[in-house]
């Protein structure tokens, strides 16, 4: 990145840079700039006012239904709904989606598009997984990978990898997916 950077005339200051690593095991060896220093790894950061999480982090069903619970109730509010009248999520709703499906059609969109553009970078990395070390005791860490192919549907990262290429078939089956539940 530093290479990339003095290209145009920036320089990478190690002290300021946090970084978030994805598919990546907790025991590798930290990141290092081309003068040596080692770059402190993050699991979350502010950027832009907004916290940044890691994608093992990403949206927890827990924290979707309070997500989607917050918005209900702003909603309710906003149509000064009175809490004696009964007013179905649906009828509020209407032809919205819920926040958490947004967020979760965002992140197929994003996936998508790195996927199908070779020439960036993180074409290569979107569907990346480690394949040294061992699995840990107890139900492994749900990863960036994993999420994708649980909002898609698909059973392995190569039936992922190929849905992706394919624009039309890759919004079909993630825009389905997300409508059926």
């Amino acid at each position: 990145m530093e290479t990339e950077c003095a290209k145009v005339g920036l320089r990478l200051n190690a002290k300021k840079t946090d970084v978030i690593t994805n598919n990546i095991l907790p025991d590798h060896p930290p990141l290092m700039t081309t003068g040596g220093t080692a770059l402190k790894e993050v699991i979350d950061f502010k950027y832009l006012g907004s916290w940044v999480n890691s994608s093992e982090q990403d949206l927890k069903p827990s924290l979707q239904k309070s997500l989607d619970g917050c918005y209900i109730r702003m909603l309710r509010v906003v149509l000064k709904s009175n809490q004696n009248e009964h007013v179905t999520n649906k009828r509020l709703y209407g032809e919205a989606l819920r926040v958490s499906k947004k967020v979760a059609v965002r992140r197929m969109r994003l996936a998508g598009h790195c996927q199908r553009h070779l020439e960036l970078p993180a074409s290569k990395l979107v569907l990346w997984e480690p394949t040294h070390g061992h699995r840990s005791r107890g139900r492994p860490t749900l990863t960036y990978v994993d999420v994708l192919r649980k909002d898609v549907g698909a059973e392995t990262t190569e039936e992922l990898a190929g849905c992706m290429e394919d624009r039309e078939n890759w919004k079909h089956r993630w825009r389905t997916r997300l409508t059926m539940t």
